[in-house]
């Protein structure tokens, strides 16, 4: 898989956060105690000839808070290549134009979610080490633990690891997907905006641009979703295939294309103008019009059938079409079983 490669970019990364810090001064950020005596937020190494200790925020003077900020950054520059991937990973149109290009040879830009959610679960676990160290260490060391409040980088980052088991846990915790409906999950998720922005200003200049542009780019990319891909179908045609699945048909809007392995998302206002919903595109037998076959499987599918009770005309929103994340394995592969049900 190509995105095991970005672990290779993150163990570099994380390398480089340990020789940045234990290092020497200049290389690194390793000073003798008589220059930390000088600085205004420490009485100099605590048994230690060298410790680290460039600025408030990240002062560790005695061994075990050395040990404890290794850990506490190292994690975090190991995450670097993973948020910007987090990002990215939802730019759907920007992905869809990629796959069109000579690189999906190498990367499936269709079938992006499956590392979207693993890149998550390895953030929020790096990122409770990262912001647990940090506060075991400013506990250990004098009223350091009013940084956590006093300082942007406290601040921000309390707010990014208070945000982190809203957006992380409702979408893999199994009991919780359960008990909680898709609105509500998903609702919870974008907070990963207001984290992504408590990121940007966490730290030095580096990682507000680090952050800043893969989130700007995912931020540009639903503006175009939302002007631009965002369809409205004045009349699309619903009619029920017995008692468990719907068929919609609809002429193709202006602009939007022909794609034979494809989704969107598709908006009902009539039934919730809060809600869209990934379905299956597929070419209708009927010239310049597409087809979505909906089963019954939850609250709004079930509402939806039982709306839908003759065959009639309703208005649509239709967001897209964007990739199949099947589209490139189907078309990239010289063998192919089809298997009809």
């Amino acid at each position: 898989k190509w995105w095991h490669g970005v672990f290779i970019f993150s163990s570099i990364g994380m390398l480089a956060c340990i020789i940045t810090l234990w290092a020497p001064y200049p290389i690194g950020a390793r000073v003798p105690s008589t220059i930390v005596a000088t600085m205004p937020w420490s009485d100099g190494c605590q048994g230690l000839k060298s410790c680290i200790c460039p600025r408030e925020t990240v002062c560790a003077d005695d061994f075990l808070s050395m040990v404890f900020l290794t850990i506490a950054r190292s994690s975090a520059w190991f995450d670097y290549p993973l948020y910007i991937l987090l990002f990215m990973s939802k730019a759907n149109n920007l992905n869809n134009f990629l796959q069109h290009t000579a690189w999906r040879c190498w990367i499936n830009f269709s079938d992006y979610h499956h590392v979207h959610s693993l890149f998550g679960i390895v953030v929020g676990l790096e990122s409770t080490s990262h912001a647990f160290f940090h506060i075991v260490r400013w506990a250990r060391r004098k009223d350091d633990i009013q940084l956590l409040w006093n300082s942007q980088t406290g601040l921000t980052g309390l707010i990014a690891i208070i945000l982190c088991p809203f957006i992380v846990l409702p979408m893999t915790v199994p009991y919780l997907k359960k008990l909680m409906s898709f609105e509500w999950r998903k609702g919870l998720h974008y907070l990963s905006i207001i984290w992504g922005a408590a990121l940007m200003y966490h730290a030095p200049a580096r990682i507000f641009w680090l952050i800043g542009i893969p989130f700007f780019i995912y931020a540009a990319d639903k503006m175009m979703e939302g002007f631009l891909k965002t369809h409205l179908v004045e009349s699309a045609h619903f009619q029920r295939l017995g008692d468990t699945s719907c068929l919609i048909s609809f002429a193709n809007p202006p602009g939007f294309g022909r794609q034979n392995s494809a989704y969107v998302y598709l908006m009902l206002p009539w039934l919730s103008k809060y809600q869209f919903h990934a379905f299956t595109v597929f070419p209708d037998t009927k010239a310049n019009h597409s087809s979505i076959c909906i089963h019954k499987c939850g609250d709004w599918t079930q509402k939806l059938m039982k709306t839908i009770t003759t065959p009639m005309h309703k208005p649509a929103f239709v967001v897209g079409p964007f990739l199949s994340p099947f589209s490139s394995p189907a078309m990239d592969s010289e063998h192919l079983v089809a298997v009809a049900s």
